[in-house]
């Protein structure tokens, strides 16, 4: 179910297509993360130090609706990009897979990552 991972060009069964989905699923919610943060300190936000949780929640909220959609849509894009330029797949159902996902983004990863994991199922071109 995990085998070949980071081979974009590998042609996953459902099975292995359903674990590349849950690794990128987790790797994109740690970026993601890793972004956040990053962004926080660079616009020089600080959470609340302390028991202040409700600070905290109104401050992860106000990102929640602007900075995380865009986060996710630039990491699932790029991933799909990736997996297209590594199967060679610049025909239909590689774009569809591509606009599916910049759509499907704004939605949330959870569903912006479902095109990227069927991209993954389809056969690498072979150059001729």
């Amino acid at each position: 179910m995990f085998e070949n991972l980071a081979d974009l060009s590998f042609q996953r069964s459902t099975k292995q297509a359903t674990g590349f989905y849950l690794v990128s699923m987790l790797g994109t919610s740690v970026l993601t993360a890793v972004i956040l943060i990053v962004y926080l300190y660079a616009t020089g936000v600080h959470l609340p130090q302390g028991r202040d949780i409700a600070g905290s929640i109104q401050i992860i909220q106000g990102m929640e609706k602007t900075t995380v959609p865009l986060v996710v849509l630039l990491i699932s894009t790029a991933l799909v990009l990736l997996i297209m330029r590594a199967k060679k797949a610049y025909n239909r159902a590689g774009i569809i897979c591509v606009v599916l996902t910049v759509l499907l983004s704004a939605v949330g990863a959870l569903f912006s990552l479902i095109p990227v994991a069927y991209l993954t199922t389809l056969p690498k071109k072979s150059v001729s």
